[in-house]
């Protein structure tokens, strides 16, 4: 980009965006390409300057960026004045300026996409751009997130100036750490925690290493106005929380022996090394390297993480500054006293980093802080002097330090930062340190369906993925041999042929049946209504597609399946009887009420035990009992007192007449009767017939 001649020729905006799109200054800049949706995914698209307006799947096929010559315009513009920066200071300057009056939104929103790219150039526009979001106080448009979900508004871990909760992004577990801006702190110190917040997002999101932390993007509306950054979560926690559990081991844990555990901790110096190596390639200080800055991923790799006081190792901004910020019991001796060293800056350089990883080194051998026993203005005197920790040995089995990476812990804490050894150095030294003879097993769950290669750091998030995902990937008529991909063109080829309809009735429908009642049970639920959906004309199938959707909280379109069933032929109890649990969980408690009240008609006298459906493959036994529990459930939620006292009947007379409570355990006073998830009507044993 920088190194690249643009073309300054004057833009007039009546030509079309894909007219700019293909000129010679966007040419050159090299977009990244749009990657294409896959199958299951609804595509939306924004213009890459606006990021207002949504471009039609077609014009981003045919490589459309922006959705009017207005936005080509302004791309081409933030383009030109970008180069122009890239080559001066002074031009620069004026860039931050405004680009010619530019709306700074677009010019963020480019300079973020010239970023993506990997141009030569990437360290200044990163640097550059971080200084242009800073003076407009916006952030591009494409790092805030859309779907990002947090149930839980508990704090999971509280920061100095941030908390972490716990939430998820596309079935995702991830970790929301949101600023603490409260009203009582001063404007200027709020406006003064946003720009942090801005800084180590742009900062963070360019970085992209096996180990430093992934930046997934920005949350605007989970604790809006406030922002979150939105991270991966990792399930271990930070090393030091580790060590701790260490220290004082599970049961389970009791067979891993000491020799084991430190072998492991040599292989996390080694991946803190290679993590630092990438920071400083990419000209990044990170600043506050310690343990609980480092975390533990469900593979066992550490990532760095939080850039809260990460600098540009470039930057000349604060060259000047006397602040000094971070841990002192990690801090460089020039840092602490910058005068003593001959320089006049606090700022965190390459060295300092350096000097930090030799005291995590030590802090992961303790498995707590170094010289934490030392009151802080005695460290104030004694560092810059030379004072640091003792030789450590591990705190897990009282093992001894080698040799080798005793020598490269006292190399890097030099005084003098010049003699420390540099971040690519360190990590070729590290590597001789790290044992390959052992580590801990990644934990991984992985999809349950042969074909998937699906991987998730938790059961929970596999058996989501596992629920909502399509897994059947076609149909084959027993006919003709065809290959079909959706069930709906399936079925219709199925209609409009009579042999091919013929040799997929009978006992090769039965065998499809029995499949999606197996994948229902086993917790395939959209993968089960593929199959019950490809299956035309029995009412008891649609029927069971109805209970899936209800499964996965899709009532309103269970309900039009319950009506579809009962109208072809299905005219049970069970129909009845879901039919108010949907109505109920939509809050519609007058049609919910009839329902119940249609499965006691049906059933006879409020004290019939039962009613078994087994005839057709249905294992569940409806109670009268159950629906009068929830008729009452659905009274006491109109605010008719009556509702109590009739749940309160229907749970004696359970009891009485041993009827099982087997509602599921799960949070919330709306519980009512329901038939279990992954239960479903099977094919009547040699009567299947079409209707």
């Amino acid at each position: 980009m920088g190194r690249r001649t643009l073309s300054q020729d004057t833009i007039v905006p009546s030509k079309t965006s894909s007219e700019f799109a293909q000129g010679p200054i966007l040419a050159n800049v090299q977009f990244p390409s749009l990657r294409m949706p896959s199958i299951s995914e609804s595509w939306s698209e924004y213009c890459q300057a606006c990021n207002v307006q949504t471009l039609t799947f077609s014009k981003v096929v045919e490589g459309e960026l922006f959705c009017s010559s207005k936005c080509a315009f302004m791309a081409e513009k933030v383009c030109s004045e970008l180069e122009k920066a890239l080559r001066s200071e002074q031009q620069e300057s004026a860039f931050y300026s405004g680009c010619g009056g530019l709306d700074p939104q677009v010019t963020v929103n480019i300079t973020h996409k010239i970023l993506e790219t990997a141009t030569p150039d990437r360290h200044h526009i990163r640097r550059i751009l971080t200084r242009l979001s800073l003076k407009s106080g916006k952030l591009p448009h494409p790092l805030f997130l859309h779907g990002v979900k947090c149930s839980d508004k508990e704090v999971f871990v509280n920061g100095g100036f941030a908390d972490i909760f716990r939430g998820s992004f596309h079935n995702e577990e991830i970790g929301l750490k949101r600023l603490r801006v409260f009203q009582a702190i001063e404007i200027s110190r709020r406006k003064e925690l946003e720009k942090d917040f801005l800084r180590e997002s742009i900062m963070w999101q360019s970085l992209k290493h096996e180990h430093v932390l992934t930046f997934l993007g920005v949350d605007r509306t989970i604790f809006a106005p406030v922002l979150c950054m939105v991270l991966p979560w990792m399930p271990h926690g930070n090393v030091r929380g580790v060590l701790d559990s260490w220290k004082s081991p599970a049961k389970e844990d009791i067979d891993t022996p000491p020799e084991q555990r430190l072998s492991q901790v040599h292989t996390w110096i080694h991946e803190i090394s290679s993590g630092l190596a990438y920071l400083h390639s990419e000209r990044v200080v990170h600043g506050d390297l310690r343990g609980v800055n480092i975390l533990v991923g469900a593979d066992w790799k550490v990532r760095l993480a939080d850039f809260g006081l990460a600098v540009f190792a470039e930057s000349m901004s604060n060259a000047n500054s006397s602040k000094r910020d971070g841990n002192i019991r990690w801090m460089a001796p020039e840092l602490i006293n910058a005068e003593q060293f001959g320089g006049t800056s606090c700022r965190p350089t390459y060295e300092s980093d350096i000097y930090s990883f030799a005291i995590v080194c030590v802090e992961m051998y303790l498995g707590e802080t170094p010289l934490h026993a030392v009151a802080d203005f005695a460290l104030l005197r004694e560092v810059p002097e030379g004072r640091r920790p003792p030789r450590p040995q591990f705190a897990v089995g009282d093992l001894k330090m080698p040799d080798e990476l005793w020598h490269v812990i006292t190399d890097c804490w030099q005084n003098l930062a010049a003699d420390r050894p540099t971040a690519q150095r360190l990590l070729e030294r590290t590597e001789y340190i790290q044992d390959d003879a052992f580590h801990f097993e990644e934990v991984r769950y992985e999809c349950d369906w042969p074909e998937c290669t699906c991987v998730f750091q938790d059961p929970s998030s596999r058996d989501d993925h596992q629920r909502i995902v399509a897994h059947w990937p076609s149909y084959t008529c027993a006919g003709c041999n065809t290959e079909f991909l959706a069930a709906a063109i399936y079925k219709a080829h199925l209609k409009s042929n009579e042999e091919c309809h013929t040799a997929d009735s009978g006992q090769v429908r039965a065998d499809r049946w029995s499949t999606a009642c197996d994948m229902y049970a086993a917790g395939f639920y959209v993968t089960a209504c593929q199959l019950f959906s490809s299956i035309p004309g029995h009412s008891v199938v649609i029927t069971n597609r109805g209970l899936v959707c209800s499964a996965l909280g899709r009532h309103r379109e269970a309900l039009d399946d319950y009506k579809l069933s009962m109208s072809t032929g299905h005219n049970s109890a069970v129909c009845d009887f879901q039919r108010g649990v949907s109505h109920f969980a939509l809050k519609e408690y007058e049609n919910a009420i009839e329902c119940f009240d249609s499965v006691l008609l049906r059933l006879g006298r409020i004290n019939n035990p039962l009613l078994n459906f087994r005839h057709v493959g249905m294992e569940y036994v409806v109670y009268a009992l159950k629906a009068k529990f929830n008729k009452g459930a659905c009274l006491l939620k109109l605010g008719k007192e009556e509702g109590n006292e009739i749940m309160l009947d229907a749970e004696r007379d359970m009891k009485t007449e041993n009827v099982p409570d087997d509602r599921p355990q799960v949070k919330g006073d709306d519980l009512i009767f329901f038939l279990p998830y992954g239960m479903s009507f099977g094919p009547p044993d040699l009567k299947y017939h079409d209707v």
